[in-house]
């Protein structure tokens, strides 16, 4: 009996009937789940593992047709994918609305938290129900996990900061005033006030 150790596994365009697609990942193909969008290993490019996993991870989808899986593999694809399997670095409008969100965030000081627990769900549930289940993958990309927003919150100080400092280095005259103020836990607060001409 010959060995089957050696064997080479190819995807097949049945596979989508358990909502599995192909994705070549260095001239290697691999089956990628279009519902969680994980992609498995290329020895799992077997009916009975794909048939597996769409049973234990997403059973309430097991009855779907193949028009379902089809249209989820068509927003799949249009989700900027790299090579990998994860999501290309977020574009733009992705980074813009994450800087926006953290800066309301800030502004109505809540936890930085909030945005993974409560506003990209909201968005989620909001974005599925108005406009269609095949954009949220899109909202799934603005990052509002607590260190970006941490970071967000530290680049938009910092450009806060830069840009006073060079407006004042530009205007023909400025004045300061500083005051010291303590805190609620008794730490000490260095306040500076400062004047200048915006030309």
């Amino acid at each position: 009996m010959a060995s089957t150790s050696g064997e080479k596994h190819s995807y097949k365009e049945g596979f989508l009937q358990w909502g599995f697609t192909k994705l070549v990942d260095r001239n290697v193909e691999k089956p990628q789940c279009v519902l969680c969008s994980k992609v498995l290993s290329t020895e799992s490019l077997k009916p009975s593992k794909l048939k597996e996993h769409l049973e234990k991870i997403h059973k309430e989808f097991v009855a779907k047709d193949i028009h379902f899986f089809k249209t989820k593999e068509h927003a799949l694809k249009a989700s900027r994918m790299d090579s990998s399997g994860n999501v290309q670095k977020a574009n733009e409008s992705c980074l813009q609305a994450s800087y926006k969100i953290s800066y309301r965030i800030t502004v109505n000081k809540k936890p930085h938290t909030i945005g993974d627990d409560l506003i990209k769900p909201c968005l989620c549930d909001a974005v599925s129900l108005i406009i269609g289940e095949q954009y949220v993958a899109k909202i799934k990309q603005v990052a509002l996990s607590n260190t970006t927003v941490q970071s967000r919150i530290a680049e938009m100080s910092s450009d806060i900061l830069g840009t006073v400092i060079s407006e004042i280095k530009e205007s023909p005259m400025f004045a300061l005033q500083l005051d010291e103020s303590t805190d609620v836990a008794s730490c000490s607060q260095l306040l500076v006030f400062t004047r200048y001409i915006k030309r």
